[in-house]
């Protein structure tokens, strides 16, 4: 756990902050539980999720979230998580390039950015009244703005387990909005 917690505190300092960016996404989201033979349906267009994106290598981004889950705007039931994950970029880098010069910088920025997704999903549901985990795939594209701004779109397919062979499945789409710290 004191190492969890140090990797944490590396990891949103402010230099380091720095090197990445923000994503603030909201969409829609549909849950299906299986417990102790009970089947349980939820959807709602109020799924939230905020997530810090960093690029590393030419064509990865580490993406680590959170989700809110809201049954209706009053939020009478909910579920909520934590996201981790790693995002691909096939057809595009991950991060812009940066050409620097004594006299001059030039950045180059992709206009439309598609990728794919793994990551790992912790849940928490109310009305299920059940932890969940498990690995989920994901599908998006981003689309350039301006350089310190970009709109996304997602799709995540998530297959989570439960106590007692509770079993859950969550889809999410998600519309964001993406900003360079």
């Amino acid at each position: 756990m004191k190492s969890l917690l140090s990797f944490f505190l590396i990891l949103f300092s402010f230099n380091a902050m720095a090197l990445g960016r923000l994503d603030f996404s909201y969409g829609y989201f549909s849950i299906s539980s299986t417990s102790a033979g009970k089947t349980t349906k939820i959807s709602s267009p109020t799924a939230a999720n905020l997530a810090y994106l960093l690029a590393f290598g030419e064509k990865a981004q580490l993406n680590i979230g959170y989700s809110v889950l809201l049954a209706d705007m009053a939020g009478s039931d909910k579920g909520y998580g934590v996201n981790v994950g790693i995002n691909y970029f096939p057809l595009s880098a991950a991060k812009n390039e940066k050409l620097q010069h004594e006299h001059f910088e030039v950045e180059r920025f992709e206009l439309w950015k598609p990728f794919v997704g793994l990551g790992f999903y912790q849940r928490e549901f109310q009305s299920i009244k059940n932890s969940y985990a498990g690995f989920g795939t994901n599908l998006g594209v981003e689309r350039y703005y301006d350089k310190l701004m970009s709109f996304k779109a997602e799709l995540r397919y998530i297959a989570l387990a439960g106590a007692s062979e509770a079993k859950a499945t969550e889809l999410n789409a998600f519309l964001g909005i993406i900003f360079k710290i």
